[in-house]
């Protein structure tokens, strides 16, 4: 396979919390984990570097290991400080971190980190909690998009094809709309029409506002209405 990035840095999957996971969440994780694995691949020309990471323990432990090696996924066991060790540049991901990612933090770390967690509903902080149990000292930050993290795809495949595009492209915010699904682009719309909900008075300023914001996402007119509809915005003022 031909990779696309000359300079691909270092992904690690870190599993220290696979034992909160129900069965439908574990299954959605080890899909995740794959696909991540796929998309390294297919950007950076093997997975060599793309690996998960920790003590594993709980119910889905041997399934898990075993799952995971079938695809070719290094997996080490070590505790995840250990591994870290050999890097100068470490940053985790945590969608609820102070700071944000930003091109330029592509160049300066060698190693990510990404929370192996899926969980349905969103249980809050819990990559925070994760990351503040292995490795507090560690720089953390989010990926946002103008200024939040509502519709910034949350899987573990998803921030994996963020980082590497942000490399490609050097542009963060177009990484993250290159990546976003139609249901991204939907959560998102619908949480910008709310926050605008009290000004919305005329089919004009629907227009403005799907003019505005097809601008930096890739709306359609069908899911715009979507968002509209949940948005409770009047069918009258729909365009």
């Amino acid at each position: 396979m031909k990779k696309i990035l000359s300079h691909c840095p270092w992904i690690i999957i870190d599993v220290g919390m696979i034992y909160f996971h129900r069965e439908d969440e574990f299954k959605s994780l080890c899909r995740e984990i794959i696909l991540g694995a796929k998309t390294y691949e297919r950007l950076c020309g093997s997975r060599d570097r793309y690996v998960v990471i920790h003590f594993l323990r709980g119910l889905y432990t041997d399934f898990f290991k075993k799952y995971v090696e079938n695809m070719r996924i290094p997996i080490y066991e070590v505790p995840i400080q250990y591994f870290l060790s050999f890097f100068t540049r470490p940053l985790y991901l945590d969608p609820y971190a102070y700071d944000v990612f930003t091109s330029s933090d592509v160049w300066s770390h060698d190693v990510f980190i990404i929370g192996g967690i899926v969980d349905k509903p969103p249980r809050k902080r819990l990559t925070t909690e994760l990351v503040e149990r292995c490795c507090p000292e560690i720089s953390r930050k989010k990926i946002v998009l103008k200024g939040s993290v509502v519709g910034v795809p949350p899987e573990i495949n998803s921030i994996t094809e963020i980082i590497l595009k942000t490399l490609l492209y050097d542009d963060v915010e177009k990484a993250i709309k290159d990546t976003m699904s139609k249901r991204d682009v939907m959560i998102r719309a619908y949480y910008e029409l709310v926050k605008r909900r009290r000004y919305i008075k005329t089919v004009d300023d629907v227009k403005n506002i799907y003019e505005e914001l097809s601008r930096w996402l890739n709306l359609d007119g069908i899911t715009f209405r979507r968002s509209l509809k949940r948005a409770g915005i009047p069918r009258e003022l729909w365009i």
